[in-house]
């Protein structure tokens, strides 16, 4: 028993580095976007697709890793890794959204219309979303390198943080002093959502960790 103990605990160990390496890629990939975003013009995001490309070949690996993995736990009829490799095959569900919506972001960047319009009091609101977001995501890593055991409360108070800096960006796109091109609203508005939805995700990713601990899972 101890011998698949310590197994199991190899197998994990290894999961857990390749999906924290995987996180900080698809966080990579998001602040490159980001970079863009706020850049004179959208050059920055045209080194994107580099980076989503290295977030999609480590998502394949972890992936046909999992599926190798339960696939042996399967015919030997031991659940011990189980919980930790589903909460693994969701985590690499999460980071391609992650990347997907880093492509987003750095779409917008490059199409961007009317930006020069956009208040600096708006952008500084933006530049609070996006960066919290960011942070968030690193605390995501971090749960899921200490497989739940800290950060997670930390990362619960960034969520906050970002629910409140969105709602100040809000108002300030909605306030009737807000001197803004129609066009530059709306690609503010998708790109604020983009982030909401990154903030969500990382939040996904530090509830699945929780699966990560096999004591803690087969208990």
């Amino acid at each position: 028993m101890l011998v698949k103990q310590e197994t199991s605990a190899r197998e994990v160990d290894r999961a857990s580095t390749e999906l924290v390496e995987l996180i900080g890629l698809a966080s990579e990939a998001m602040g490159r976007a980001t970079e863009a975003v706020f850049a004179p013009d959208a050059s920055l995001g045209a080194g994107l697709n580099s980076a989503y490309r290295a977030v999609d070949a480590l998502r394949r690996e972890v992936d046909s890793h999992a599926t190798e993995t339960l696939a042996v736990r399967r015919r030997s009829a031991e659940p011990m890794l189980v919980p930790a490799t589903i909460a693994a095959v969701h985590i690499n569900a999460e980071a391609e959204v992650i990347g997907q919506l880093a492509r987003e972001v750095a779409d917008i960047a490059r199409t961007r219309r009317c930006w020069p319009s956009v208040p600096e009091t708006v952008r500084e609101a933006l530049r609070e979303v996006s960066g919290i977001c960011l942070v968030m995501m690193g605390k995501a890593a971090d749960v899921v390198e200490s497989r739940g055991a800290a950060g997670i409360a930390e990362l619960a108070a960034c969520d906050a943080s970002a629910d409140r800096a969105q709602r100040v960006l809000y108002r300030r796109l909605l306030s009737r002093d807000c001197p803004i091109d129609a066009d530059a609203a709306v690609d503010l508005t998708l790109v604020a959502r983009c982030y909401e939805r990154f903030a969500w995700h990382a939040m996904a990713v530090g509830r699945r960790a929780l699966l990560l601990d096999v004591d803690t899972a087969t208990t």
